[in-house]
């Protein structure tokens, strides 16, 4: 345990330390590398040598949390360092208590929390950035997010992120990581259960689509060096947009100038949604529906020097791949 939980328990239960702290023989304690350390990098070797020079002048840590074993040994489920230290410094015993295993008696996915709250203290063993989001995926790959907030991630992604949110928080209280930092982790180590029900695309993916199901004889192969995005092919050009602010700012203002500059070009838009955390087929469509409407506003509104609509067309690209309305993630879907 770590010294805020630990001074937490001396001042909640009468005589903690008598009661559930005792010095345990080293040698009866078994370190498992895949299961005595949470941190994404292993047990903090590099912090022993400071930890045995501050042990080595009198400084004071709290026990470690053991679980007791069938063959009566013990497993350390809590510091690590700790023990690495009075190993190096040829100890036979350290204090250890075993108040979580005997009173709380936690399952393993309990125990990963209690480890994961353990190094969450402001010292210097404490979890890292990259500690909390390996733990993280660990909790998502596993199903314990799922079990901790009571249901799965698709059936209301929004909640699920922000019920996540809240839980973790109770797990890493020190670890001075946002509520926006820690969403957008449990956002990263999603991505596998996101996929499965949406396609993802970055703008180079999104023109391969484009490169490849376009009927407008636009193609990378005939504009060597191309870039894609903008590039006009036998008078066609393409421009990707995954939010509304891309297509407002960015196609609209730079489709205008092409059109001007080249009069005979037909300029389409392609629209998806990049950020797919918390996203359902309905809000999807919904954004697809806004950037119609923006698409058919701008259109209308706006014409060249010849009279012509500065857009010749805006197509979807498609995401959903479940259910009843799945898409056919080979075809572009044509909206206007």
């Amino acid at each position: 345990m770590n010294k805020e939980t630990h001074n937490e328990l001396r001042n909640t239960i009468p005589n903690f330390d008598q009661m559930y702290t005792q010095m345990v023989d080293i040698e009866d304690i078994v370190f498992d590398d895949m299961n005595s350390q949470v941190r994404m990098l292993g047990h903090a070797h590099a912090k022993v040598p400071a930890m045995v020079e501050s042990r080595n002048n009198g400084a004071v840590v709290p026990p470690i949390s053991l679980r007791k074993l069938a063959n009566g040994k013990s497993e350390v489920k809590d510091g690590a360092t700790r023990l690495l230290t009075e190993k190096a410094r040829e100890q036979k015993q350290i204090l250890a208590s075993y108040y979580h295993d005997k009173v709380i008696k936690p399952d393993a996915d309990e125990w990963f929390d209690i480890q994961c709250m353990q190094n969450d203290h402001p010292v210097q063993t404490s979890n890292s950035e990259a500690d909390i989001e390996n733990q993280i995926a660990h909790r998502v790959n596993n199903g314990v997010l799922e079990k901790t907030v009571g249901f799965k991630y698709h059936s209301d992604p929004d909640k699920f992120l922000d019920d996540s949110v809240k839980y973790l928080k109770t797990i890493y209280k020190n670890s001075g990581q946002g509520t926006l930092v820690l969403k957008n982790m449990v956002k990263r180590c999603l991505q596998g259960t996101i996929s499965s029900f949406f396609q993802s695309y970055s703008k180079d993916t999104a023109m391969d689509l484009v490169n490849s199901s376009n009927q407008h004889g636009w193609s990378t192969d005939k504009t060597p060096g191309s870039k894609a995005t903008g590039d006009i092919c036998n008078n066609v050009c393409f421009y990707p947009c995954a939010t509304y602010p891309q297509f407002k700012t960015n196609a609209f203002a730079n489709g205008a100038y092409k059109k001007i500059d080249n009069p005979n070009t037909d300029i389409y838009i392609v629209f998806y949604v990049s950020e797919l955390a918390g996203q359902t087929e309905t809000k999807i469509n919904d954004q697809r529906a806004h950037i119609a409407k923006e698409y058919d506003k701008i259109n209308n509104g706006y014409l060249n020097s010849s009279g012509s609509k500065i857009f010749s067309g805006l197509y979807f690209l498609p995401q959903i791949k479940t259910g009843a309305n799945k898409e056919n993630l080979h075809k572009l879907i044509k909206a206007r």
